[in-house]
């Protein structure tokens, strides 16, 4: 059987003489070190990935700071935060009571993106509800993007998603991929996905949840909900298991609906970027929501979707023996790294590890869990 991830044209194998230039340093000597540097009042987050500034968030969570990299200064120099790191530019984001998410920071290009909040202070019925918006568990944030230019220090563009609830801790509902961001709304069970445009703007380019075509909207706003109807992805989800149950016979077929009220039930959790047009989906049980945490979790599905044609390629679940398969075979190109790193797709020490690995888990009593916990959360 043909895997997922090689349905997917972009999904090709990196050349091998890329993986040949990789150097390493057995170890760092540092020429000089020093003690008791004078440090400011702020929160010091993150280099650049170029290594060119350094940015900081005042302890009021309204401001951020732009530092310059500089080479260390000379001995006879008064060492202190400000002449290693020369401040180039500040800029105050919000006020009052929306602050800042000091957990949250992306980078591309010249370009950041930090993201704030400003909650409500009473259970308010959100005005943008969807027949797939789950009951509200925890007050509601206004959740905002913001994009700076580091350069110019400039705020160049913002969006805002109102009446929400996005997990903005570490990304850990946000993902991006080259100047596109996707963005789960675990409220609205959406998928906002946003881009950086040249000049530094940010635009919600589409939604994927109760609709995935943009024409859905011109049917539905003209339809009586039904709850006990499914809608948009979710259906496509239970449609792709059905078929896939009736093709393996009638085992199969009996097994998909002994479980389908726990399918029906499922919630969008997470979500990546393989490349531009395609997205690695988690949906799991919507207890998850609440205690923010999956670890407990049974059921968890990963959904394989191609956004651009609205297709479900593949579904697993996180004891599948494909999934883990998929994630040795194609491990460089799931966690987007660049440069590639070793791992278990291109260095066959990391394989071998791996294997030994697996091998304790499998005479464990948590042999179901191993493949969730190095999978994505």
């Amino acid at each position: 059987m043909q895997s997922s991830l090689e349905q997917i044209p972009a999904c090709q194998k990196r050349p091998r003489n890329l993986f040949r230039k990789k150097y390493v340093y057995i170890s760092l000597p540092l020429n000089q070190t020093s003690y008791e540097v004078a440090t400011v009042d702020r929160c010091v987050k993150k280099f650049s990935p170029d290594g060119k500034y350094i940015v900081a968030i005042d302890k009021a969570c309204h401001s951020v700071f732009i530092h310059d990299v500089f080479h260390y200064p000379s001995e006879e120099n008064v060492v202190n935060f400000t002449t290693l790191f020369p401040l180039k530019s500040g800029i105050q984001l919000t006020t009052d009571s929306q602050l800042i998410c000091k957990e949250f920071m992306l980078f591309h290009e010249h370009y950041l993106i930090l993201a704030s909040a400003v909650g409500h202070s009473e259970f308010v019925r959100p005005p943008n509800q969807n027949p797939n918006s789950i009951q509200m568990t925890t007050l509601l944030d206004d959740v905002t993007f913001h994009c700076i230019n580091m350069e110019d220090g400039v705020e160049t563009g913002r969006l805002t998603f109102p009446f929400d609830l996005i997990f903005l801790s570490y990304q850990t509902c946000v993902h991006m991929f080259d100047n596109m961001i996707c963005i789960v709304s675990s409220q609205h069970q959406l998928i906002y996905i946003m881009m950086i445009k040249p000049d530094g703007g940010l635009a919600k380019v589409k939604e994927i949840g109760y609709t995935v075509y943009e024409d859905d909207n011109l049917t539905f706003n003209d339809t009586d909900f039904n709850p006990d109807i499914l809608y948009g992805i979710k259906q496509k989800m239970i449609t792709f298991l059905f078929r896939k149950a009736y093709n393996e016979g009638l085992c199969s077929l009996m097994r998909f609906y002994n479980i389908f009220d726990q399918l029906r039930k499922l919630v969008i959790w997470r979500v990546q970027f393989i490349d531009k047009d395609n997205l690695i989906i988690k949906l799991t049980l919507p207890e998850c929501i609440p205690s923010r945490s999956d670890s407990n979790i049974g059921l968890s599905l990963y959904l394989f979707y191609n956004h651009m044609t609205a297709t479900v390629l593949q579904i697993l679940d996180h004891s599948s023996h494909e999934l883990m398969a998929l994630l040795e075979s194609h491990n460089d190109i799931i966690q987007n790294v660049t440069p590639p790193l070793s791992n278990w797709s291109n260095n066959k020490y990391e394989r071998q590890k791996l294997k030994r690995q697996r091998e304790i888990y499998s005479h464990s009593k948590l042999a179901k869990y191993f493949i969730f916990t190095i999978f994505i959360k």
